[in-house]
This record gives structure tokens, sequence and C-alpha cells, in this order.
């Protein structure tokens, strides 16, 4: 009787430290970030575990997903490739882009500028409507790199209007997460 109940308290300790040690594991994968790697370009974006690169056909050198509450694309450029390089023009083009695409497209927060020690980040974000869905947050950034004046990014994150406030500071860590490789021979 002894020896049983022994064993039903070693076995629900047992139980007891699994659960623990998942949630455990469960918190810190959260916090985890990863770094992916922009093929073609010694650009890195470290992200939360949580992203996905989204492998489908697009126009992104990378795509991401958060569990489709925020999307996450970058276009690089090479300046070295392009005549007369602007990354404002690119930036132009995409607005005029989304704003024949998109209805009701429009500025809901003029342009800021972010500088860290790798880059200059300079965001405006926008508001629009893609094919009768949800009212669609559209952060647009440029990223001027610090340590190579060769490459440019472009960057365009996108969540719902109404879960914009839940993952705006996400966002903007986002953009201070892309950085020059340093083995990169830019």
């Amino acid at each position: 009787m002894i020896v049983k109940a022994k064993t039903k308290i070693i076995i629900e300790l047992i139980i007891g430290l699994i659960i623990l040690i998942s949630i455990i594991y469960k918190v810190n994968l959260n916090k985890k970030t990863k770094t992916f790697i922009v093929e073609k370009y010694p650009i890195e974006i470290e992200l939360k575990n949580s992203y996905t690169l989204i492998e489908d056909e697009n126009s992104f050198d990378f795509y991401a997903t958060d569990n489709k509450n925020t999307y996450f694309g970058v276009l690089a450029y090479k300046v070295d490739d392009y005549d007369n390089f602007i990354i404002e023009d690119v930036l132009n083009d995409k607005i005029k882009y989304l704003e024949s695409t998109r209805d009701g497209f429009e500025l809901v927060e003029k342009e800021k500028t972010i500088n860290t020690d790798d880059s200059i980040i300079t965001t405006a974000i926008y508001l629009g409507v893609k094919d009768n869905s949800a009212k669609t947050i559209y952060m647009l950034s440029t990223i001027s790199f610090n340590t190579t004046k060769n490459y440019k990014a472009m960057v365009i994150q996108t969540c719902k209007k109404a879960d914009y406030d839940k993952y705006k500071s996400e966002m903007l860590k986002n953009l201070t997460n892309i950085r020059i490789r340093n083995e990169a021979n830019v």
C-alpha cells in the first residue's frame, strides 16, 4: 500500500515536471528569434520564431508571416545594378501601385525617420482595402544601410487595422533588425 502511494506521488511529480518544462519551453519559444537571409543579397533579418517564410510566387525578395497576423516583405536592391538609383523613387512607385489596387488607400501617419547604428529607416503608415477584405495597415519603409551605400531595401509590413495597436511596436522593431551581414563583401 505504501509502495503504491509513493509510486503515485512520484508519477504525479514527473507529470507536473513535464507540464512545467513544456510551459517554460513555450514561453522561451515565443521570446526567441531566428535570423533569415535575403537570397542573392547580403541582408539578414532577425524576426520572432513564430515567423515563417512564404514561398509562394510573389514579387518580394523575402516574404514571411507571423501566423497570418502580420506580413513582412522585403524588396532589396544593389544600387550598382541601376542607373541613378533612388530608393524613394521605388517607394513612390509602390505607393502609386497600391493606390491603384486598393480602395481608400490613404496616408494615416506621416513619414518618420529612425536612425540606428546600422541604418537610416524612413517609415510612413497607410490604410487601404484590397478586394473588399478587412481594412489593412500598410507600413512602408525604406532602409539605407550605414555600412554600405551599395545596398538598399524597401519593406512592406501589413496587418489588419483592428490589430495595428497590438502589433505596431513589433513591426517597428522588425525594421531595426534588418542589417547587412558581417561576412558580406559589399
